[in-house]
C-alpha cells in the first residue's frame, strides 16, 4: 500500500470562471522560495478531478522590477487572474480562505534564504562594504570579474 502525506495547506484561493471551471492556488506549510505556490485546476465538483498544473516562486505576478519591494500574497494573484481572459471567460466567483493565518503572515513576511534560497557574500579585498544578495544555485556567482580585480591588484606596485 502506497501512503502519501497530504501537505497542510496554509492559505488556498479559488477563481471560478464563466465556463465553470476553476483555478485553485494553494499555499503548503513546507514551502521554499521556488515551489511558494501550487497551482491546480478543476473541473466539476468532485475531488478527483483536481489535477496540479505547476508550483510558482514567491515573486509570481509581482512586477519584475524591484520585486523584493512589493508584499507576494494570494491577493496579488487575485487580481491580476481577474484581468487575464477577462473578454472570453470572465472570472464569476474568487475565494480566498486563510486557513493558517499566523503561518501564511509568516511565509509571506520571510526573507528569501529562509525559504531556501542560498546566501551569498562577495566580499572585494579593498575597503568596501560587504554586499550580500540571495542567489539560487552558489554556481552562478560572477567569479570572473573577482578574478579580474584580484589580477589589477597584483600589477600595482
Amino acid at each position: 500500500m502506497n501512503t502519501t502525506i497530504k501537505p497542510v495547506v496554509v492559505a488556498r484561493l479559488t477563481i471560478t470562471r464563466a465556463n465553470g471551471k476553476r483555478t485553485i492556488i494553494e499555499i503548503h506549510q513546507g514551502a521554499t522560495f521556488h515551489k511558494f505556490y501550487n497551482f491546480f485546476t478543476q473541473d466539476g465538483a468532485r475531488r478527483s478531478t483536481k489535477r496540479q498544473l505547476r508550483t510558482a516562486s514567491r515573486n509570481e505576478y509581482l512586477p519584475v522590477i524591484n520585486a523584493h519591494l512589493h508584499q507576494p500574497g494570494l491577493d496579488v494573484i487575485e487580481k491580476q487572474l481577474k484581468g487575464v481572459l477577462a473578454q472570453t471567460n470572465p472570472v464569476v466567483k474568487t475565494i480566498l480562505r486563510i486557513i493558517k493565518k499566523r503561518a501564511y503572515k509568516k511565509l509571506l513576511n520571510a526573507s528569501p534564504d529562509a525559504l531556501g534560497l542560498t546566501r551569498v557574500n562577495i566580499t572585494d579585498l579593498s575597503n568596501r562594504p560587504r554586499r550580500d544578495f540571495a542567489v539560487r544555485e552558489p554556481r552562478a556567482i560572477p567569479v570572473g570579474i573577482w578574478l579580474e580585480s584580484l589580477k589589477q591588484k597584483q600589477v600595482m606596485p
